[in-house]
């Protein structure tokens, strides 16, 4: 996922129509921000260089979030998985991670418990309202979540199932890949 920063959004857009960006989702994340989803480069967290100035990551470890989720702000599809597939990230988006320094992961660790709330509050939302084809995946990334930010797996476990029921999962199937998000 490229993940460029509110304040270089419009320098990074003026790129991307000059150089043309794939139909692939995009979101504006809660800070201003703009997501854009492209296949894996298998790099690792890198930074972002366009014109020498650092506009953002490239996250390829460590989560993201999604839309509806809200943290600095409410994050929205432009353009939802739904609706389109994930594409392969052109040459001169894959040129911007080019040479670039990886970024220090920080680790992540447990959150208070109003944090660890609003988190599965959030990941409930995303589960519940996962479009068929896509609730698998979300239900995957969200078990991993909860196992990132140390979030009390049993409660997090039966908040996760009783979302991925309401979003049409059959149970053992839920179950299965809660714990496999849940073991990595």
């Amino acid at each position: 996922m490229i993940d460029i920063e509110a304040e270089h959004v419009d320098a990074f857009q003026g790129a991307a129509r000059t150089q043309g960006l794939p139909d692939t989702p995009m979101a504006r994340s809660g800070g201003g921000g703009l997501h854009v989803y492209v296949e894996p480069l298998g790099l690792g967290t890198r930074r972002l260089m366009l014109g020498g100035v650092h506009v953002g990551e490239l996250k390829g470890s460590g989560g993201v979030v999604v839309p509806p989720s809200a943290t600095t702000g409410h994050y929205e599809w432009f353009r939802a998985p739904s609706e389109v597939g994930i594409a392969g990230a052109p040459r001169w988006l894959r040129a911007l991670v080019g040479g670039s320094r990886p970024v220090e992961q920080r680790p992540v660790g447990r959150l208070s418990p109003s944090r660890a709330v609003a988190l599965v509050a959030g990941l409930y939302r995303v589960v519940a309202e996962a479009a068929e084809g896509e609730r698998n995946g979300l239900l995957f990334w969200a078990a991993c979540r909860v196992a990132d930010h140390g979030v009390d797996r049993a409660a997090a476990t039966d908040i996760l199932l009783s979302a991925a029921l309401r979003a049409g999962l059959p149970e053992r199937e839920a179950r299965a890949t809660i714990a496999s998000g849940l073991a990595r």
